[in-house]
């Protein structure tokens, strides 16, 4: 992931790498490394990659690879000579990391390892009873129900592959050690091995050098090898990082402090980080409100110290409740500064129609609002003892379904509703 800017992506990787780790618990307990496994799981997915089929019926990694590949060349403009097989090779693995963990949970599960053993021949092929059902479970399991069919075509892929070797290990006698190696279910024959990204843009550059790409370095490779030929394989690489392998961390840091920057200068004007999304629209030529939504949608992947910044700022620049109770707050923080503090004993009386209905709201949904609502309420003059005064007040209106639960225990107990004169109930 080093040449790939995938911090758009940071969310479903960051469930991906969480989930790994169950894959890596069970398959173990299963005698299973967790290499093993991801490479076995790995060539599956890359063979699914380089089919057309399933680029015309899966959604999902059209939309990933146009956002990483956008992303990645706004820091790092295209080699000379690169185009969509290369950006393609690169970030192959970034975009199919999710897809490959999910694959690997599936099989190390050992019902599915039994669904694809109760099958005799171990071959994932339509009408063969199980291993239908093997891959049509697999489908479900990634949301492509459609795998089962693209999956009776491919005999000897390394699912396949997987499946028999599962057979054969569930017909070895009971205490029989597992299998490793060529026979181990989780050995990934050379034909199925996926290509390296540097090999694939060695081949995509100069198709007629693939096949001496596995002796480079020797001296025997190049010595007869024409100059022009030596010198265009040696040009071919991913984007080149600047300083010390640390070109796109350090872009990270410098994005991150302009946008600071620009939360600052908020701050010093609004008196807070409340800002709506601007939708596309730009404000001096900085869109703060995209940035900070950015930032809150990726908050987990925040250093301590980007995470701090922001909070030095405003506190709530990143508060658990929705961001338009924040605005709302800090609407009624300017009218309680120019105004003084709310009191709940006049029945918020003198206050604007969208103050007091927004008040009242909070007021009816007062135990149900976070701690932190609460602090920031008690601010604006409405702590814990104004909201009773609030309840307490004699001619507080009641809400509806009160007032009716009220009336029908009296009808219940009198027979009418005829009442006449003035009646406190309860």
């Amino acid at each position: 992931m080093e040449f790939v800017d995938a911090e758009n992506l940071a969310m479903e990787l960051i469930r991906a790498q969480r989930q790994w780790v169950r894959v890596e618990r069970i398959g173990q307990a299963a005698d299973a490394t967790p290499r093993e496994v991801f490479g076995l799981v790995r060539a599956v997915v890359c063979g699914w990659w380089d089919r057309k089929e399933f680029w015309e019926r899966g959604a999902i990694w059209g939309p990933r690879l146009e956002r990483l590949t956008a992303a990645t060349r706004r820091w790092c403009p295209d080699t000379a000579g690169w185009g969509v097989e290369q950006w393609r090779l690169l970030v192959r693995d970034v975009v199919m990391f999710p897809e490959i963990v999910a694959v690997a949970e599936t099989l190390v599960n050992p019902r599915m390892q039994q669904l694809a053993a109760e099958n005799g021949s171990g071959a994932l092929v339509r009408g063969r009873g199980s291993g239908e059902r093997f891959a049509a479970a697999l489908g479900k399991q990634l949301g492509r129900e459609w795998l089962v069919e693209l999956e009776a075509d491919d005999h000897g892929g390394p699912l396949a592959s997987w499946a028999r070797a599962v057979v054969r290990e569930q017909g070895s006698p009971a205490g029989a050690p597992v299998r490793q190696g060529r026979l181990g279910r989780w050995w990934v024959h050379s034909a199925h091995r996926p290509v390296q990204i540097g090999m694939g843009l060695r081949r995509l550059a100069d198709p007629l050098s693939a096949g001496s790409g596995a002796r480079e370095g020797s001296g025997a490779a190049g010595a007869g090898e024409p100059a022009a030929r030596r010198n265009t394989r040696a040009e071919v690489r991913g984007p080149w990082r600047a300083g010390q392998g640390r070109g796109l961390e350090q872009r990270h840091a410098q994005l991150f402090a302009e946008g600071l920057e620009q939360a600052r200068l908020h701050v010093e004007r609004f008196g807070h980080l409340a800002v709506a999304h601007a939708e596309g629209r730009v404000q001096e030529g900085f869109d703060l409100g995209r940035w900070l939504a950015n930032r809150r949608a990726h908050a987990a992947s925040l250093t301590m110290e980007q995470a701090e910044q922001p909070r030095c700022l405003d506190a709530w620049w990143n508060p658990p409740w929705p961001l338009d109770w924040q605005r709302a707050w800090h609407r009624a923080r300017i009218h309680v500064h120019e105004q003084g503090p709310v009191h709940g004993g006049d029945n918020l009386m003198g206050l604007p129609c969208w103050l007091q209905r927004w008040l009242r709201h909070q007021i009816t949904h007062y135990e149900q609002l976070h701690d932190g609502q609460q602090t920031l309420l008690a601010e604006l003059g409405l702590t814990t003892s104004e909201v009773e005064r609030f309840h307490a007040w004699p001619g507080r209106r009641r809400p509806t379904a009160d007032g009716l639960a009220v009336a029908r225990a009296y009808a219940a107990r009198h027979g009418h509703l005829a009442v006449s004169q003035p009646l406190v109930v309860e």
